[in-house]
């Protein structure tokens, strides 16, 4: 039985236009052993050398969910839910989408490194039936993805919803706009 998630993610690639302004490079770093409750050391040495690449770019990645998925078993059609339950963890799942994107909390090696950055843009797409925006390593990607919605809302009369952020609307307000649409549509 094919299973999909409900939840998909893109790789993160460096956006195309801007590769060339990439950089990558190696930084040095040292491992120290931790000393044992008898001030022995450990088998390992005291000290370890090594490198870490750590590069900087403006990447791109999207983000769908599919919430006619959510609260439906893959090996059946009918929901195993109950419609408010399935609203709770849509409404659920849209928060936690929201907290990841406002508080940028993703990467690698978040552990251990705090890279310098910010969200430059967010687009937010909304179909009946699933859509993906066209991908952000391309330049147009959100006018090309515009022309989509446009297309599906008028070839198939879907209700949709489209925005992309800017400096004077921050995606956390697109993403309070989108919440509003699902909720004024019902998903939520």
């Amino acid at each position: 039985v094919k299973r999909s998630s409900a939840f998909q993610v893109s790789y993160a690639l460096p956006i195309k236009s801007m590769a060339l302004f990439a950089t990558s490079e190696p930084q040095l770093q040292a491992r120290h052993a931790q000393m044992g409750a008898e001030g022995k050391k450990g088998k390992a040495s005291e000290q370890m050398i090594y490198y870490v690449e750590a590069g900087t770019a403006i990447y791109g990645f999207t983000l769908n969910i599919d919430f006619d998925a959510v609260g439906k078993s893959a090996l059946q059609s009918s929901a195993i839910l109950n419609v408010n339950d399935i609203k709770k963890r849509r409404k659920a799942a849209m928060n936690a989408l929201f907290r990841l994107i406002s508080s940028s909390q993703f990467g690698a090696k978040l552990s251990r490194f705090f890279p310098v950055g910010g969200i430059i843009e967010v687009a937010l797409a909304i179909a009946e039936h699933p859509f993906s925006v066209t991908s952000p390593i391309y330049e147009g990607y959100a006018e090309k993805t515009k022309k989509r919605m446009d297309i599906i809302k008028e070839v198939f009369n879907e209700n949709v919803f489209f925005e992309v952020s800017s400096e004077e609307k921050p995606p956390e307000q697109s993403l309070k706009a989108a919440m509003e649409f699902l909720v004024n549509n019902k998903v939520l």
